[in-house]
């Protein structure tokens, strides 16, 4: 169960050389927990069609290294699933 609290989507962070940049994405992550958001990774900030799935995946393990790091285990990650294409849904 998601505990009453605000939810805030995240951006997936892309570095200049066009690579998911986990490291700020992990800092950003336990920056907005830490003040009580709930993170929805690749959830609604459009870039999330535009991420494969192995990147999806990559994000919602940092995302929950970098809040069980910080001692934010309970935190509840929610992850956006959603994609536009057939094949890449049924890979989730």
């Amino acid at each position: 169960m998601i505990p009453r609290s605000l939810v805030s989507s995240l951006s997936s962070v892309i570095s200049r050389s066009d690579e998911t940049d986990v490291k700020t994405f992990q800092e950003h992550v336990v920056k907005l927990a830490k003040i009580g958001m709930q993170p929805v990774v690749c959830g609604s900030m459009g870039e999330a069609f535009h991420l494969t799935h192995e990147e999806r995946v990559v994000l919602f393990k940092a995302a929950r290294e970098a809040l069980d790091e910080a001692g934010l285990s309970e935190t509840v990650i929610i992850a956006g699933t959603y994609v536009h294409h057939l094949v890449s849904s049924e890979k989730g």
